[in-house]
């Protein structure tokens, strides 16, 4: 007998008076048989099921490639995929620490002021990383869609709101969501922290679907937190409409994403890192990152854009060694760009042959 079930017992009873079945008496046992019958086996699917979690879904995902272009600074589990500061189990948040804009010395000269580069971008700029001091800048106030952009909030959000460890599950709106660069299956189960990465490596829109879908409160809170976060970083000129930077309503300037770009290297650099990774794998899916800047010695990370309304977007950090003054990080911001690597070399050419940093005045 198997004893996880309960047994019945019944008693037969003699009695004088035989009486016959009636059609309620008959209603009564099925009802008694089925029910039991589907108690039974919900047991026993509930019981494969969470058997089933423990086997494939838990702490079981492995990475089967991860190609770091040079991350030397990395946590060993990076190399493995997943990160020591993603295995937290709480949410991260950082909220309290924000970067301040320059308000400093000028510590830059230019020696050919009157002759920028000429890009095919409407708006730029380039600004020392540490400092956030402009070095050279274009159309500063320029409000412009900043299509795939937005994935830096999205994947800021995401780090400092939600538990890596949480799975988010492909709905259907994620799964039909333009674009097909994650791969996502309809109904699949995937670890937050393994959706960064086709997030920021490949752009994928569904990633950004699927993770502000699993955010606690909901999508739409989701997108109040982006444009919360926008707000108290005084980015004032910045609006979100949807996580992947497909809707042309969100808009940015260069200014407000020269702080975007400072606040996420001083308190979340891990999304820069996972931005020069260049394969990662996990349980069927192989993710491939295509950003041309990754064959740059000097690139430290950044997230590229492009939609028909904002043409191309990016904000990007670079290693540049000045024409005195030595080797500085710098942020290039670019908007509505024909030429998005032609316009970031002119602009670290020019640094490198004009830009004077911390030179004494004799």
């Amino acid at each position: 007998m198997d004893r996880d079930r309960p047994s019945y017992h019944f008693k037969l009873i003699k009695t004088d008076t035989h009486h016959e079945p009636t059609n309620m008496m008959y209603a009564k046992w099925a009802a008694i048989i089925l029910f039991f019958g589907i108690s039974s086996v919900s047991f026993v699917t509930q019981g494969v099921l969470a058997l089933k979690d423990t086997l494939v879904d838990g702490d079981t995902t492995r990475v089967t490639e991860v190609n770091i272009n040079g991350l030397n600074h990395l946590p060993e589990r990076q190399v493995a995929g997943v990160t020591k500061e993603m295995e937290e189990k709480e949410p991260l948040g950082s909220d309290d620490s924000k970067v301040t804009p320059f308000e400093g010395e000028a510590q830059y000269k230019i020696s050919n002021a009157n002759a920028l580069p000429k890009t095919s971008a409407r708006a730029y700029l380039a600004a020392d990383l540490q400092t956030g001091e402009i070095i050279i800048e274009q159309n500063d106030a320029l409000v412009a869609p900043v299509a795939s952009v937005t994935k830096l909030m999205t994947g800021l959000v995401a780090h400092e709101k939600m538990d890596m460890q949480k799975y988010a599950i492909v709905s259907r709106d994620s799964y039909n969501t333009y674009g097909g660069q994650g791969g996502l299956l309809l109904g699949e189960k995937i670890r937050v922290q393994d959706l960064m990465y086709p997030l920021l490596m490949e752009s994928s829109n569904d990633a950004a679907e699927v993770l502000a879908d699993a955010f606690d409160q909901g999508h739409e809170a989701f997108m109040v937190e982006m444009n919360k976060k926008a707000a108290a970083l005084g980015m004032v000129d910045t609006y979100y409409e949807d996580p992947s930077g497909l809707n042309p309503k969100n808009v940015s300037t260069v200014r407000d994403l020269l702080i975007l770009g400072r606040y996420i290297h001083k308190n979340a650099p891990i999304l820069y890192d996972m931005t020069r990774v260049k394969q990662y794998a996990i349980r069927g899916h192989t993710w491939l990152n295509r950003n041309r800047f990754l064959t740059y010695d000097s690139f430290l990370g950044g997230k590229n854009g492009y939609i028909d309304e904002s043409k191309k977007t990016t904000v990007s950090l670079f290693d540049i060694t000045m024409a005195k003054g030595g080797k500085r990080p710098v942020v290039i911001v670019l908007l509505k760009s024909d030429d998005r690597e032609g316009d970031a070399l002119k602009i670290i050419n020019f640094l490198k042959k004009n830009a004077y940093y911390n030179v004494v005045a004799e």
